[in-house]
């Protein structure tokens, strides 16, 4: 099964002091799945909301990290003309 990258959110790989994910707006995005899709990467941010996961950056960063949709896992049709 995949998802279309028009539907792949990219958050900072942050939360606010609220708690709250922070998402790429759509340039950044756009740059973030650029990299993924190249590299298999993105730095700083990540295809899962942190927010979602435990205070404990160290019991959360490879899970968030981890989290998403994997490179196969997209379906970049249309992708190339928005880089």
């Amino acid at each position: 099964m995949t998802i279309s990258w028009r539907d792949v959110e990219v958050w900072r790989l942050t939360v606010t002091a609220d708690g709250e994910g922070v998402k790429l707006a759509e340039p950044e995005r756009l740059a973030a799945l650029a990299e993924y899709r190249s590299t298999g990467a993105i730095a700083d941010a990540v295809l899962a909301d942190p927010a979602n996961f435990p205070d404990d950056i160290d019991g959360w960063t490879a899970a968030v990290v981890h989290s998403g949709p994997s490179v196969d896992e997209i379906d970049w049709t249309g992708f190339d003309g928005h880089t």
